[in-house]
């Protein structure tokens, strides 16, 4: 996609344009999307240790203070 910057007398000249790449957007996209796919497969097998808590489906900071709490 192409933008024309303001304020700029000729627009025949490229440095009249400003240029906006969604390579970004398209990537964080389909990570997210391979990373659900890693996740049901772990949840799903069981790779994980009971106690993981980063990065799991339906485990919080309110999990971890729980799992600290039955320690002490």
């Amino acid at each position: 996609m192409i933008l024309y910057k303001e304020g700029k007398k000729d627009y025949s000249l490229l440095g009249s344009y400003r240029l906006i790449a969604f390579k970004n957007t398209l990537a964080k996209v389909l990570e997210k999307y391979i990373a659900n796919i890693i996740l049901e497969v772990v949840e799903e097998y069981r790779l994980l240790l009971w106690n993981q808590m980063g990065a799991r489906y339906k485990q919080s900071m309110l999990s971890v203070v729980g799992l600290l709490n039955s320690y002490v």
